[in-house]
């Protein structure tokens, strides 16, 4: 009979990760993610681009503001296999996962990827209502941006203006958000 000493006995914090995982399991997340932003498993890759963000979605609901270099940390004493699959360790999310993961929905488009998958889910979950209610909110930035060094239309541009934080000294950029449905179900973002 085996006795239980501190180092065969170890615990893993699930809180409420559990809760949000399963919901991601249960809408196909991770799938839709693999569907848009396919990526072939090779030397070196260990997960796929859907659990990326999944990981990204609990990391950020798990009130949790730390830099991708961190991320693994924020893992360690979780049980990542359950909530990512089998075989899957804390290590395989590392800053240049994560990052490239990040590259690649820039490249897709942040507004087509959220409203892609956003519209799918939508449908699946019969949250589609029959209007849509626009808002906006202000996103303060710290910090020195120059204000015309991206030429491209589709990157975020924080500049001066109009603050909804009453913070005229800060740059800011504005995210515009639609929702739908009596849930509020969020149908697409720029």
């Amino acid at each position: 009979m085996e006795t239980f000493t501190d180092e065969n006995i170890k615990g893993k914090v699930l809180d409420h990760l559990g809760l949000v995982s399963s919901v991601v399991e249960e809408i196909g997340l991770i799938d839709k993610v693999d569907k848009l932003l396919p990526l072939e498993r090779n030397k070196g890759v260990n997960v796929t681009m859907g659990q990326r963000v999944s990981a990204m979605i609990l990391n950020g609901l798990g009130f949790i503001d730390d830099r991708l270099y961190l991320f693994e940390k924020f893992l360690e004493n979780k049980p990542v296999d359950r909530l990512f699959g089998e075989g899957v360790k804390a290590e395989h999310f590392n800053d240049d996962a994560l990052g490239r993961c990040l590259d690649s929905i820039a490249e897709y488009g942040v507004t087509k990827f959220f409203t892609e998958i956003s519209f799918e889910i939508g449908v699946e979950q019969n949250l589609i209502g029959p209007t849509i209610r626009g808002d906006t909110t202000t996103l303060l930035v710290y910090g020195e941006y120059q204000e015309d060094s991206i030429s491209d239309e589709e990157e975020p541009r924080p500049k001066h203006g109009h603050s909804k934080a009453k913070r005229p000294d800060l740059k800011q950029m504005i995210l515009h958000l639609a929702t739908t449905g009596s849930s509020g179900f969020p149908i697409w973002m720029e």
